[in-house]
């Protein structure tokens, strides 16, 4: 029942995005206690729990209002998760972000991050 709750408390910040004039939302992503939605403009604003950096937006505080993500990389799916998350970007690569203590990133490294990296070579 929490999670539904957090999901409606969740959907109330959409009225941020109902007040823009000629915004849409054209996909949603939401895994657990975080969300992104995709809008019409190409613009990507994600929320959320955010104790390991899942948000991406370079801190651990919780995102309580839709966060504008920087437009580079282009990304075109998110995959978020509890504790991490993952997108693809226009040109086919592969980010991930968050919790890493057991190198679920696919860094090479075990050091959480905040912000997104890039996975490979690619």
């Amino acid at each position: 029942m929490k999670k539904v709750y957090y999901l409606l408390a969740m959907l109330g910040s959409f009225q941020f995005l109902h007040s823009q004039s000629n915004l849409c939302v054209t996909d949603i992503s939401f895994k657990y206690y975080t969300l992104s939605i995709f809008t019409n403009d190409g613009k990507i604003y994600t929320w959320g729990q955010n104790p390991y950096g899942q948000v991406g937006n370079g801190t651990t505080q919780t995102q309580n209002t839709p966060w504008l993500r920087p437009t580079t990389p282009k990304f075109v799916n998110i995959y978020p998760s509890i504790n991490h998350a993952a997108a693809v970007s226009d040109d086919g690569k592969i980010y991930t972000w968050g919790r890493n203590d057991r190198g679920a990133l696919g860094d090479g490294t075990i050091i959480n991050k905040l912000t997104p990296v890039q996975v490979g070579s690619s």
